[in-house]
C-alpha cells in the first residue's frame, strides 16, 4: 500500500464472522511506520524517536490535524483467523485512534479520509 502506518483495532470480519484486531494500513500520523493501539494519540511527537511530527507534505492528515481532531479514514487489514483482506473504516477522536468497523466490500476511494462531528 505504500507509505503508512498500522492502526490496530478489533473489528468483525466479513468474511469468517470472527472478531478479530488487524492492523490496518492507513496514510495518516507519523511520517515513519509506527503501531498505534486504540487510545494512542497519533500526533504525538514520542511517537517519532527524532522527536519531530513529519507528515507526508500532500497528506490530507496535516489539514486535519491544524482544523480538526475528529476524522476518519479507509484502512486495509489482513483478517489473523482466515487471511483475508478487511477493509474498514478507522475513527480517530481528539488525534486517537478509537475504533474501526468492517466494510463488507472494498471501497470506492481507499485513500479516503474525512473530518467527522464529536
Amino acid at each position: 500500500m505504500g507509505w503508512c502506518n498500522e492502526f490496530v483495532a478489533a473489528v468483525d470480519c466479513p468474511h469468517c464472522q470472527q472478531s478479530v484486531a488487524p492492523a490496518f494500513q492507513i496514510s495518516v500520523g507519523s511520517g515513519d511506520f509506527f503501531i498505534y493501539n486504540v487510545g494512542d494519540d497519533i500526533f504525538n511527537e514520542s511517537h517519532n524517536p527524532r522527536g519531530a511530527i513529519r507528515l507526508r507534505p500532500s497528506s490530507i492528515a496535516s489539514f486535519l490535524k491544524q482544523y480538526t481532531a475528529n476524522f476518519c479514514a479507509i484502512g486495509l487489514g489482513d483478517c489473523p483467523q482466515c487471511s483475508s483482506d478487511i477493509w474498514a473504516t478507522v475513527r480517530f477522536e481528539n488525534q486517537r485512534l478509537d475504533s474501526a468497523q468492517s466494510l463488507p466490500q472494498s471501497p470506492e476511494n481507499m485513500y479516503a479520509i474525512w473530518a467527522i462531528e464529536s
